[in-house]
């Protein structure tokens, strides 16, 4: 149940979940309450694909928590390059037993908050596949160097991060380094059109705060009417298959009471009639 969230630099900070048990809950020999898992990963883990094979996963300079955050938890980078941590629920219903729900927010600052950080202003409201823009820019001493990080940060349901996605765009710094020449995604198949946020990275990993943009014009795209009409032609509506739900745990059915209430009335002896 880790979960694996993007950083402006290429890195992946993993963290939540458990070392013991599955996902779930309720369903499984051995539960906690009702947890499927137990033994919560406190500390998390960075993974960054280019250091050397066998060093890539460290926890190096990153805190601990000491709140649980097991299934139902989440985790989320944000413009500022923070990572916003919440969630958890492992028991069917809201419950106060071990691992209860829990409503806590939690900021991970990475080490790179506390360090002098670029800034940039300009950024255009659209960005144009395949087309150049200019950033002014504002860099620590000592840069010679950045990357420019195209971000789309996602959502996350389940301990799955989805539709997280970075693109590393073509950029150039003029000689004294004020100037930023950027290139646009090539398509939409290396960003497909939408919000984006953008991060200015130095060389030694240290991102700007992300501004947001939208790539591309904004407008939806060509509609075949063709293409909906042939659909429709072929489409042959069926009755989907009914699945047995789980007899217990999550997506078994809620108890309920079927019985219709029962009322009695208690009518006063009236000594006058028959």
């Amino acid at each position: 149940m880790g979960e694996g969230v993007l950083l402006p630099d290429g890195r992946v900070l993993i963290l939540n979940g458990a070392r013991t048990g599955v996902a779930g809950y309720g369903n499984v020999a051995g539960q906690v309450g009702q947890s499927n898992a137990d033994n919560p990963t406190f500390r998390p883990v960075l993974y960054d694909p280019d250091a050397p094979a066998g060093s890539r996963f460290s926890t190096a300079g990153l805190p601990s928590s000491e709140i649980a955050r097991m299934y139902h938890s989440t985790a989320t980078l944000v413009p500022d390059g923070r990572i916003m941590i919440a969630g958890s629920n492992p028991n069917g219903d809201v419950t106060t037993t071990r691992y209860e729900t829990e409503y806590r927010v939690e900021w991970l600052s990475p080490p790179y908050m506390a360090m002098p950080r670029p800034t940039y202003s300009e950024l255009p409201a659209t960005i144009r596949y395949g087309r150049t823009f200019n950033l002014r820019v504002n860099l620590p001493a000592g840069t010679t160097s950045v990357t420019v990080s195209l971000m789309d940060l996602g959502f996350a349901t389940h301990g799955v991060h989805l539709d997280q996605r970075m693109v590393v765009l073509q950029a150039s710094l003029n000689r004294d380094r004020t100037r930023l020449t950027v290139t646009g995604p090539p398509n939409a198949r290396v960003y497909p059109p939408g919000p984006a946020y953008l991060y200015v990275v130095t060389a030694a990993g240290v991102p700007s705060v992300a501004r947001r943009t939208l790539v591309g014009t904004g407008g939806g795209p060509p509609v075949d009417q063709g293409a909906i009409a042939n659909m429709l032609r072929q489409t042959i509506l069926t009755t989907a298959p009914q699945l047995p739900l789980p007899s217990s745990g999550e997506g078994a059915p809620v108890p309920t009471n079927t019985r219709r209430p029962t009322h009695t009335r208690h009518h006063p002896k009236n000594t006058d009639r028959p």
